[in-house]
């Protein structure tokens, strides 16, 4: 199988979070497919904050979407002000808890959704974590943030308290690297 080709590409909604474009693509000499869609995002950050105790610092966001209340860590997207991925992490950290990291460590990257978005998601591990300021979030979406022991987030996981898939999978790449140590 060989990629398919854009043929046209229409932009059908833009605004300061992301831009929806409706395509038409060749996927084999035969056929080609209108009405192809893709959301373009910037690439997002999501950062597993540990403690000096090996606590992690969770959050409760309100996610319009599904219209729930959700158990997450740090994350947010990219801005054009942001150097690098890492500088991005530091920076979704601080703003939205008032924690400082000491180390950030790339667990690794993936596709937010392969099928429909264009952005990676980057995952980083942020050790020895402290408050050093109060949280300064961009819109108010986070309600509340507490430390729990890391140990109990497979538990969390198995109970699907904590179901938004970027966020697990970063828990299990952090997890995995723990335990190879």
């Amino acid at each position: 199988m060989s990629k398919w080709k854009t043929l046209e590409t229409h932009t059908i909604f833009k605004n300061q979070w992301f831009d929806i474009k409706e395509n038409k693509v060749q996927v084999t000499d035969e056929l080609a497919i209108e009405g192809v869609v893709t959301l373009s995002f910037p690439d997002w950050v999501n950062i597993i904050p540990l403690d000096e105790k090996q606590n992690i610092l969770l959050e409760k966001n309100y996610r319009h979407g599904l219209g729930q209340v959700m158990i997450e860590t740090p994350s947010g997207s990219m801005e054009l002000t942001d150097k690098s991925p890492m500088e991005a992490a530091r920076r979704e950290l601080y703003e939205e808890t008032g924690y400082a990291a000491g180390k950030l460590v790339l667990l690794g990257k993936s596709a937010a959704n392969a099928q429909l978005q264009t952005n990676s998601v980057y995952h980083y591990l942020a050790l020895d974590c402290r408050l050093v300021s109060q949280p300064k979030p961009e819109i108010e979406g986070v309600i509340e943030f507490w430390l729990e022991p890391f140990d109990k987030i497979l538990e969390r996981i198995q109970k699907s308290e904590i179901t938004n898939s970027y966020i697990v999978e970063g828990l299990l790449r952090a997890y995995t690297y723990l335990n190879k140590k």
